[in-house]
């Protein structure tokens, strides 16, 4: 052999040996994702016997949810206020998780207590919580260590915040809550990810504005909010930033897949992957949910209606639990806070939980009679201006729309009431579903005779609260307090011993 054919030998081998340990040293890193729970919690046990499969085939794995576990869903999940839902995700393996818009819908304290009692892995880096009350288990993000590729997983809890019953959480814009935690986390990791609760729009500005900060950003943003999903890759290529939305109540598992060489991201891929009745579940996960669902029977009647009661008498009827079971001389609350009618016959708990809005109860005092008429008056007017407000911010027919809402609260505007389509008429329903929650005027629910002197209130609350609190503020002689929810009181007040026949409700219930 002569000294040519040695060289070219020398020099395939030596090719060849580059490129195995080149391949070698590649890894693989799958991200996992959800997003918009909403309190379905019936596919959880599936998703964690999933993703405990690919564990076991492959170590670099994580799950990770984008926020929102509450509001809508399961009524077994609901009632527990925000406990099955902290208990059941931190039991199906997730790695990082933020919370959205409704991530403190049971308040700011009653999470932060869940948070840390079931130990959910709760990453968060722009919201600014009350001294002490911050859970202990939350960080700006976690760095996770996969066969030498360094994984960071930053949470940014959702700009905005709705249906809660407290604002004492206070949050930061992405960007601006990142501009210095970003460059910190790049030094330390070779994969970024964010999480993120702003919808599909609003996470491509991120990606762009972020890449301001550090050349490429992050290197996967996993959102939601919108409920929208993507099938195939959504690659910025501007940014360098795959965005990843896997849509919603746990019908689909977001899968991200990074292929690293040692120095830098090499592929790309992206899926979704239907949960089907199918797939395996976790055992675990299983009997934790069949738990709940077993504490509270939704098919269970709970209480025997004599005659057909319209909303307004079924609001009475909750009142009159209200004032029972808190003490109150008076409750204020809309003509039509219940959410329908009950017909004849069997209340089951599915039926009264669908019936009784998800609120709280706030109780404070005042001085009189005469201050409590006040209240009443002036927490309608800045009712019907809010509503009226936000109802003329909608696109198109605004100023219609808010003629239209003074008619569900009880007012008259001038002039006759617009001709609508039906297709109208079923976009306003979800406008007044959404802005109102519950309709007609408020109405004081009071004892026959008020004593002099003093006088307690329960008021449910409801979406725009937070305009009337200078209101009870000003007529009030001691701070208000955030009592029970409405479903606890409700409950309580119909409970009974084993045995005992069902509570027979008439259609005035003082």
């Amino acid at each position: 052999m002569d000294l040519l054919s040695a060289r070219r030998r020398f020099t395939a081998l030596a090719m060849f040996l580059l490129l195995s340990v080149a391949w070698a040293a590649e890894t693989t890193v799958r991200i996992y994702n959800t997003g918009d729970l909403h309190a379905h919690t019936g596919k959880l046990s599936r998703i964690a016997a999933y993703v405990k499969a690919r564990r076991a085939e492959n170590p670099n794995v994580l799950l990770v949810d984008a926020g929102d576990l509450f509001n809508k869903g399961d009524l077994a999940v609901q009632v527990t206020e925000g406990e099955a839902m902290f208990d059941l995700v931190a039991a199906s393996g997730y790695d990082a998780c933020i919370l959205g818009n409704h991530g403190l819908s049971h308040g700011s304290a009653r999470s932060a207590q869940l948070i840390d009692r079931f130990r959910f892995p709760l990453v968060d880096a722009n919201s600014i919580w009350p001294e002490g009350m911050r859970p202990k288990i939350a960080r700006p993000y976690r760095l996770f260590e996969m066969e030498g590729v360094k994984v960071a997983v930053i949470g940014t809890c959702s700009e905005h915040m709705n249906h809660r019953p407290d604002s004492v959480v206070k949050r930061k814009r992405i960007p601006d809550a990142l501009r210095e935690l970003l460059p910190k986390v790049r030094k330390e990791a070779d994969i970024v990810v964010l999480l993120t609760h702003a919808g599909s729009k609003r996470d491509r500005q991120v990606a762009t504005e972020l890449a301001k900060i550090v050349p490429n950003g992050v290197d996967l943003i996993v959102g939601a909010h919108d409920h929208s999903r993507y099938e195939k890759l959504n690659f910025d290529e501007a940014s360098q930033t795959v965005i990843m939305h896997s849509g919603d109540f746990g019908r689909w598992l977001g899968e991200v897949e990074f292929t690293w060489d040692g120095e830098k991201i090499t592929k790309r891929t992206s899926r979704l992957i239907p949960i089907t009745p199918q797939m395996p579940v976790d055992a675990v996960v299983q009997a934790r949910h069949q738990a709940y669902v077993d504490a509270f029977p939704e098919a269970a009647p709970m209480a025997q209606v004599e005659q057909a009661m319209p909303r307004e008498l079924v609001t009475e009827w909750i009142a009159g639990m209200v004032r029972r079971q808190t003490g109150a001389h008076a409750v204020l609350a809309p003509t039509q806070l219940a959410r329908s009618a009950f017909p004849a016959g069997p209340v089951t708990g599915r039926k009264l939980l669908q019936t009784v809005p998800c609120f709280d109860v706030i109780e404070f005092t005042v001085p009189d009679a005469a201050a409590l008429a006040r209240l009443a008056e002036d927490m309608q007017k800045l009712r019907v201006e809010a509503l009226c407000a936000a109802a003329r911010k909608r696109k198109g027919d605004g100023e219609k729309w808010a003629a239209d809402m003074l008619r569900v609260v009880g007012e008259v505007p001038a002039g006759p009431a617009p001709e609508r389509t039906a297709a109208e008429r079923k976009a306003f329903s979800k406008i007044r579903g959404g802005l109102v929650l519950s309709a007609g005027p408020l109405k004081l629910f009071a004892a026959d005779k008020l004593p002099a002197g003093p006088l307690r209130v329960a008021y449910p609350c409801t979406r725009h609260d937070a305009l009337c609190q200078a209101t009870w503020r000003g007529l009030t002689d001691q701070q208000f307090k955030r009592g029970d929810s409405l479903w606890r009181l409700v409950r309580a007040d119909l409970a009974r011993a084993a045995g005992a026949e069902l509570p027979v409700l008439v259609a005035v219930a003082h």
